[in-house]
């Protein structure tokens, strides 16, 4: 798959993604956010939504405007919205765009998306579109609480936190940076 070089660290988002989703059978904002990390993770699309005819349609009407990256030359990669390739299912296609290129190219999307009949999931802002209805939002949760493998001590919500390979789970910073219990120093630091 060729795409530009991008990395992942520290969970950051690397790419602005919609998830095109089928709308055989109606999915509410939690429904669609649970499809669109089962997909993410690899999940089999028959496990996760059934197959929509018009999301092969929404790809031919997309990639007429905004050719797949992995279709055109490398003097066009700049005005290339896809930071990789399209791989649609019967019953998706997860697009991942180029941050420059959202304000244009994301509502053309949506728009088409809808036109069809499709489901577009935002997963950045936990929103739901679908045809003939108001967009719905995930159902908030709280976040999970973090204690620190090394102190015990909770992890509070603006503190800086790690995980080391030494570690069993989560450190405060102050933690990750400290030896070991007995003084033996982390590996690493």
């Amino acid at each position: 798959m060729r795409g530009i070089p991008i990395s992942i660290w520290q969970n950051r988002i690397v790419s602005w993604d919609l998830a095109i989703l089928s709308n055989i059978v109606p999915l509410d904002a939690d429904q669609a956010l649970s499809a669109y990390w089962r997909l993410c993770d690899g999940e089999v699309w028959s496990e996760v939504l059934q197959p929509d005819g018009r999301i092969a349609d929404f790809v031919r009407e997309i990639t007429a405007r905004w050719p797949d990256i992995n279709d055109v030359s490398d003097d066009q990669l700049d005005s290339c919205p896809w930071s990789i390739g399209l791989s649609p299912s019967p019953a998706d296609v997860i697009l991942c765009m180029r941050y420059d290129r959202v304000d244009v190219v994301a509502p053309v999307c949506v728009d088409t998306a809808l036109r069809l009949g499709l489901n577009v999931f935002d997963p950045q802002a936990g929103v739901l579109h679908s045809p003939g209805q108001e967009p719905r939002a995930i159902t908030p949760t709280p976040p999970e609480e973090r204690i620190c493998a090394e102190c015990g001590r909770p992890i509070g919500q603006s503190e800086s936190f790690g995980k080391h390979i030494d570690s069993e789970g989560w450190l405060h910073i102050g933690c990750l940076f400290r030896p070991k219990p007995g003084g033996t120093p982390r590996a690493g630091f």
